[in-house]
Protein backbone atom coordinates (compact mmCIF):
# COMPACT_ATOMS: atom_id res chain seq x y z
CA UNK A 1 0.00 0.00 0.00
CA UNK A 2 1.92 3.08 -1.19
CA UNK A 3 2.03 6.00 1.22
CA UNK A 4 2.57 9.68 0.48
CA UNK A 5 4.70 11.45 3.08
CA UNK A 6 3.96 15.11 3.71
CA UNK A 7 5.69 17.43 6.16
CA UNK A 8 3.20 19.40 8.23
CA UNK A 9 3.35 22.20 10.75
CA UNK A 10 1.66 20.48 13.69
CA UNK A 11 1.08 23.75 15.55
CA UNK A 12 -1.21 24.92 12.73
CA UNK A 13 -3.71 22.10 13.42
CA UNK A 14 -6.13 21.95 16.34
CA UNK A 15 -5.56 19.59 19.24
CA UNK A 16 -5.75 16.07 17.83
CA UNK A 17 -8.37 14.97 20.36
CA UNK A 18 -10.86 17.69 19.39
CA UNK A 19 -10.33 18.27 15.67
CA UNK A 20 -13.52 17.82 13.64
CA UNK A 21 -13.00 16.69 10.09
CA UNK A 22 -15.77 18.89 8.75
CA UNK A 23 -14.29 21.97 10.45
CA UNK A 24 -10.65 22.01 9.41
CA UNK A 25 -9.37 25.46 10.30
CA UNK A 26 -8.49 27.85 7.49
CA UNK A 27 -5.05 28.49 9.01
CA UNK A 28 -4.28 24.79 8.69
CA UNK A 29 -5.00 24.96 4.98
CA UNK A 30 -3.45 28.34 4.19
CA UNK A 31 -0.31 28.00 6.35
CA UNK A 32 0.47 24.30 6.37
CA UNK A 33 -0.77 23.34 2.92
CA UNK A 34 0.55 26.22 0.86
CA UNK A 35 0.41 25.23 -2.78
CA UNK A 36 2.67 26.09 -5.68
CA UNK A 37 1.06 25.98 -9.10
CA UNK A 38 -1.90 24.17 -7.51
CA UNK A 39 0.26 21.31 -6.23
CA UNK A 40 1.45 19.94 -2.90
CA UNK A 41 4.73 18.09 -2.63
CA UNK A 42 4.87 14.56 -1.16
CA UNK A 43 7.32 11.66 -1.15
CA UNK A 44 6.07 8.17 -1.94
CA UNK A 45 7.16 5.09 -0.03
CA UNK A 46 5.94 1.49 -0.30
CA UNK A 47 5.38 1.11 3.45
CA UNK A 48 6.27 2.69 6.79
CA UNK A 49 9.56 0.78 6.93
CA UNK A 50 10.76 3.06 4.11
CA UNK A 51 9.86 6.23 6.03
CA UNK A 52 13.51 7.15 6.75
CA UNK A 53 14.08 7.46 2.97
CA UNK A 54 11.30 10.04 2.62
CA UNK A 55 12.46 11.89 5.73
CA UNK A 56 16.00 12.00 4.35
CA UNK A 57 14.72 13.36 1.01
CA UNK A 58 12.82 16.09 2.86
CA UNK A 59 15.48 17.21 5.35
CA UNK A 60 18.42 17.06 2.93
CA UNK A 61 16.79 19.89 0.97
CA UNK A 62 15.85 22.11 3.90
CA UNK A 63 17.47 25.43 4.72
CA UNK A 64 17.35 24.82 8.48
CA UNK A 65 17.55 21.74 10.64
CA UNK A 66 14.64 21.62 13.05
CA UNK A 67 12.17 19.11 14.48
CA UNK A 68 9.55 18.16 11.90
CA UNK A 69 6.16 16.47 11.91
CA UNK A 70 4.93 14.35 9.04
CA UNK A 71 1.85 12.40 8.01
CA UNK A 72 1.71 9.35 5.77
CA UNK A 73 -1.34 9.53 3.53
CA UNK A 74 -2.71 6.47 1.79
CA UNK A 75 -2.22 6.97 -1.96
CA UNK A 76 -5.19 4.77 -2.90
CA UNK A 77 -7.50 6.66 -0.54
CA UNK A 78 -6.62 9.96 -2.25
CA UNK A 79 -7.00 8.46 -5.73
CA UNK A 80 -10.39 7.04 -4.75
CA UNK A 81 -11.44 10.59 -3.89
CA UNK A 82 -10.41 11.80 -7.38
CA UNK A 83 -7.25 13.53 -6.16
CA UNK A 84 -4.80 13.82 -9.06
CA UNK A 85 -1.28 12.54 -8.38
CA UNK A 86 1.67 13.11 -10.70
CA UNK A 87 5.13 11.64 -10.27
CA UNK A 88 7.70 14.40 -10.68
CA UNK A 89 11.39 14.72 -9.94
CA UNK A 90 11.81 15.81 -6.36
CA UNK A 91 14.01 18.61 -5.11
CA UNK A 92 16.56 16.87 -2.92
CA UNK A 93 20.34 16.63 -3.23
CA UNK A 94 20.13 12.81 -2.98
CA UNK A 95 19.74 11.82 -6.62
CA UNK A 96 18.35 8.31 -6.08
CA UNK A 97 15.54 9.70 -3.90
CA UNK A 98 14.31 12.25 -6.45
CA UNK A 99 12.22 9.54 -8.11
CA UNK A 100 10.15 9.11 -4.93
CA UNK A 101 8.51 12.51 -5.36
CA UNK A 102 4.79 12.77 -6.14
CA UNK A 103 2.83 16.00 -6.51
CA UNK A 104 -0.77 16.17 -5.39
CA UNK A 105 -1.77 17.93 -8.58
CA UNK A 106 -4.48 20.20 -10.05
CA UNK A 107 -5.75 21.19 -6.63
CA UNK A 108 -8.86 23.32 -6.29
CA UNK A 109 -10.50 24.73 -3.18
CA UNK A 110 -12.62 21.58 -3.01
CA UNK A 111 -9.84 19.03 -3.50
CA UNK A 112 -7.50 20.91 -1.17
CA UNK A 113 -10.23 20.51 1.46
CA UNK A 114 -10.31 16.77 0.81
CA UNK A 115 -6.55 16.53 1.39
CA UNK A 116 -6.86 18.76 4.47
CA UNK A 117 -9.49 16.46 5.94
CA UNK A 118 -7.22 13.47 5.28
CA UNK A 119 -4.41 15.17 7.20
CA UNK A 120 -6.81 16.21 9.98
CA UNK A 121 -8.01 12.63 10.31
CA UNK A 122 -4.43 11.41 10.73
CA UNK A 123 -3.81 14.02 13.40
CA UNK A 124 -7.07 13.21 15.19
CA UNK A 125 -6.05 9.55 15.26
CA UNK A 126 -2.52 10.45 16.44
CA UNK A 127 -1.00 9.06 13.24
CA UNK A 128 1.44 11.89 12.69
CA UNK A 129 5.13 11.28 13.34
CA UNK A 130 7.61 13.67 14.95
CA UNK A 131 11.31 13.64 14.11
CA UNK A 132 13.52 15.57 16.48
CA UNK A 133 16.41 17.71 15.39
CA UNK A 134 18.86 15.20 16.89
CA UNK A 135 17.23 12.28 15.03
CA UNK A 136 17.38 14.23 11.76
CA UNK A 137 20.98 15.15 12.43
CA UNK A 138 21.85 11.46 12.92
CA UNK A 139 20.00 10.53 9.71
CA UNK A 140 21.92 13.14 7.72
CA UNK A 141 25.27 12.15 9.26
CA UNK A 142 24.64 8.52 8.32
CA UNK A 143 23.83 9.55 4.74
CA UNK A 144 27.02 11.61 4.54
CA UNK A 145 29.23 8.91 6.04
CA UNK A 146 27.65 6.32 3.74
CA UNK A 147 28.42 8.41 0.66
CA UNK A 148 24.77 9.02 -0.25
CA UNK A 149 25.01 12.73 0.44
CA UNK A 150 27.82 15.26 0.13
CA UNK A 151 28.14 17.84 2.90
CA UNK A 152 28.55 20.61 0.33
CA UNK A 153 25.10 19.75 -1.09
CA UNK A 154 23.44 20.77 2.17
CA UNK A 155 22.41 24.31 2.99
CA UNK A 156 25.09 26.16 4.95
CA UNK A 157 23.04 26.36 8.16
CA UNK A 158 22.40 22.59 8.05
CA UNK A 159 26.12 21.92 7.53
CA UNK A 160 26.87 24.06 10.61
CA UNK A 161 24.36 22.05 12.66
CA UNK A 162 25.98 18.78 11.62
CA UNK A 163 29.40 20.02 12.72
CA UNK A 164 28.19 20.77 16.27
Amino acid sequence: MPLLVRKITRSKWEDSSTIRLEDVQADSITNCMKTTRNTLSTWQIANEEELPEAILAIVAGQQHLETIDIVCLDRASLENKSIALVETEGSTPIKELRKLHVDIHDLTCSTLGVVGREIAEHIRENKENRYTKSALKALLKTAVSGGRLALEDLHESVRKELSK
